[in-house]
């Protein structure tokens, strides 16, 4: 009996010098709109987790020690906080603040084809489209387009189908 009370409290012990805690809060934006997708890592250690849609996040089995809390959003600066992680479970309230992202601008250009240039193309009325539907997906409804290689893996035309024109990757 008194060796199974020794090893009982050996392993009391043990567990209380590895004790692992638990970090959890919300993440929000000044407006107190939770933030949907937030990055939130532990520096130096393999922990990362993304926040979810009420902006809670929750780190668990985290060894004890001293931490950096480090939280990232895509439109806002970094948020950093040193953490004490022991026994006692870690809840956080974090605010990230707004910043302004400088970028090059962006210019988007076409071409769209019309029938008086002198470029190939082909216009599908919406009585072929009626007439050629076989209940198959919508790329071999254009297979009989100049140009047009159309796929399928289960080779039905239903489920997984693509199509390339020439010149351009799938």
């Amino acid at each position: 009996m008194k060796r199974i009370g020794f090893l009982l409290s050996l392993l009391f012990f043990t567990l209380l010098t590895f004790g692992k805690g638990n970090v959890s809060g919300v993440v929000k934006n000044e407006n107190g709109e939770a933030l949907l997708g937030a990055n939130v890592i532990i520096e130096n250690t393999y922990f990362g987790i993304s926040t979810d849609r009420n902006g809670r996040f929750s780190f668990v089995n985290v060894p004890e020690g001293d931490y950096t809390l480090k939280v990232t959003y895509i439109g806002f600066k970094p948020f950093m906080k040193k953490v004490k992680v022991g026994l006692n479970p870690v809840e956080l309230k974090i605010m990230l603040i707004g910043s302004d992202i400088l970028a090059d601008e962006v210019i988007v250009k076409s071409t769209r084809v019309s029938s008086d240039m002198p470029l190939v193309h082909t216009d599908i009325t919406r009585e072929e489209i009626e007439r050629q539907n076989l209940g198959q997906d919508m790329p071999y409804l254009m297979r009989l387009s100049p140009s047009t290689v159309v796929s399928s893996d289960a080779g039905a035309g239903i489920g997984y189908t693509s199509f390339r024109i020439r010149g351009t990757d799938m």
